[in-house]
This record gives C-alpha cells, structure tokens and sequence, in this order.
C-alpha cells in the first residue's frame, strides 16, 4: 500500500486521466479523493457522479446540462459536473454502468475538451481533471461490448489497481486502530482497547466486503460494546465464502441497505426513503433493482409492499 500510495502522489501530480480499479469496497473512492488533494487542482472543487445512477433517458443533460429553453420545463440553466467541477476534478464512479448514450457524450467531452449543453449555441470549454473508478475488470467489458473500446482507450491512461483486503491482511491492525479513533472522537463511551484474539481473528478473516465490509463490522461492535474493550463477543463474522459477492455496480445507498440487512430482515420503501433523505420514487426504483439482482424478494403489493433480504447462501449458490 505504500508503495500504491506513493504511485498515487506522482500520478497526482500530472493531469493525466486515471483509472482506479478493484473489487467493491476496497477504498477506489479514498484514492480518488488523494488524487485530487495531492494535485495542484486541490483548491477546485471535486465533483463525484454515480454512472449507474444516470437516467438512461436524460443522460446527456445530467452529465452536460442545458440552457433555459432547451426543452419543455427548462426553466433556467442547469450546469452540468464538467461545468461545476471548473479547475478541480470529476470522478466519474461505476464507469461500466454509463449508458450506451453516457458514453458516446462522455467520449465527445474527452476528445474535445469541451460541454456542448443541450440547447447551446457554442460549445463550452472545461478545465477539469478525471479520474474513473471500476469494480468490473473493463477490458472485459469491452469484449461483451457493455463499454465502448475507443472511451476505453481514452479512459485508461493511467491505472491504479487497490489490492482487496485479504491480500493486505497487515493493514487490518491499522485500519481498525484508524476506526476506532472516529469513533471515539464523538462517542460518549470511548472504547478503550481491541482484545488480542479479535485481532487474530479479524486477519484471519477473508472480508469479501474489503475494507468497507471491516468498517461497518467494527462501528457495529463499537456501538455494542458501549465502552470498554472490544472483544469476540462483539463482532458478528460470517464464515468466509456463504457470503454471495456483491453485484457491481450497487450505488451507496443500496451497498448500505445490504450491509444493514441480516437474512430474512424486510424493508419497505418509504422507511428506506426516510433512512435515506431520497423521495419514495428512487427509493422503489433501487428496491426493484435489487430485486432483479436476486438480494431481495418482494412481498406483497402496493402500499404493503416489503422488500426481504435472500438468505446469503442461497445467494452464493444462485450465481448472481
């Protein structure tokens, strides 16, 4: 990692587009942030944009904006990221979940260094460094034609691949040291310490949830533990391998809701909108995605509609 971070800080200094890639939460996001503070454009904003979370149908105004005018209900100029990210960065997370029509405008900005806004008369030029993330090995992608070769092409100029957790197994003492600190930075019960064996156990462990999954795993127990020590007794390890991988591609909202939720646990959408701050509409919306993916089933219909979480082994054995 030390030598990855240090990779890192050269790239950062170039304005060079970067490919940041490696399984789902493994921290693609934190070095993407370092990318950006390490750069001489730290002092510009950094603008993140969840691909797979793009309309299929207003793909093109969510990542170009629009002039007042531009269509029925464009009732003023909207400024796309490109626009907003002016001097700074673009992190363009899930790259492999653009759409078809994403990609072809994404390729246009690449290629010409500039936003042509729906309705604009003249295109606009932007001065922003990109960095795009991948849980999908894109090459791949490219041969099932899921990604265009020529945007992969301009996208992989330069790559960085972040190690999954089990092959970093000495970082897990720091990293745990690291949460521990946040937590008690706020908490009204400090934890005072990390038992040996939990230790041991936690590098034994295979964390096919990487370093997100070791997160949540140890504010779980900081909160049961309510002061003191943390031992065995308060972290909750499933066998390695009955957990099914989790799909690409998942937006944050939904890799929490999944994360939160034991097997058989349900959930409906207007308390998921609630825990979320998002309107019932997108919340249905990632609840039904899921659905298709095979991490929840629906359970009755309209407003009794719940959403329960697939048991994780049958998940594993399912494929998906």
């Amino acid at each position: 990692m030390l030598q990855l971070l240090d990779t890192v800080r050269r790239l950062a200094e170039q304005d060079l587009t970067v490919l940041v890639t490696g399984e789902t939460g493994v921290g693609k996001e934190r070095i993407a942030q370092l990318l950006h503070r390490w750069s001489r454009r730290a002092g510009g904003p950094l603008v993140h944009v969840h691909c797979p979370s793009l309309s299929a149908t207003l793909v093109e105004d969510e990542l170009l904006g629009h002039e007042k005018g531009a269509f029925t209900g464009a009732l003023s100029r909207r400024r796309g990221p490109f626009e907003i990210a002016a001097g700074g960065t673009v992190v363009l997370d899930e790259i492999a979940g653009l759409s078809p029509a994403g990609q072809v405008a994404l390729l246009r900005v690449l290629e010409n260094r500039e936003v042509a806004p729906l309705g604009a008369v003249h295109p606009i030029p932007i001065d922003v460094r990109v960095v795009v993330t991948s849980s999908l090995d894109l090459a791949a992608a490219v041969a099932q034609g899921r990604l265009r070769s020529d945007l992969y092409f301009r996208l992989n100029v330069a790559q960085i691949v972040v190690p999954p957790l089990r092959q970093r197994r000495a970082d897990v003492p720091e990293l745990v040291s690291a949460f521990l600190k946040r937590f008690n930075a706020s908490a009204d019960r400090p934890i005072s310490g990390v038992d040996p064996l939990l230790l041991d156990q936690l590098g034994a462990h295979e964390w096919p949830g990487n370093v997100r999954e070791l997160e949540n795993a140890i504010s779980g127990a900081c909160v049961l533990a309510a002061g003191g020590e943390l031992t065995r007794e308060h972290v909750n390890l499933r066998e390695s391998g009955t957990l099914g991988v989790t799909p690409e591609g998942l937006n944050e909202r939904q890799e929490r809701l999944i994360a939160g939720l034991s097997d058989g646990d349900r959930v409906g959408s207007a308390q998921f909108a609630e825990q979320e701050g998002i309107s019932a509409r997108t919340a249905l919306r990632d609840l039904l995605d899921l659905v298709d993916r095979g991490l929840l089933v629906r359970e009755g219909s309209r407003r009794g509609t719940r959403f329960r979480r697939v048991a994780a082994r049958l998940q594993a054995g399912s494929g998906r």
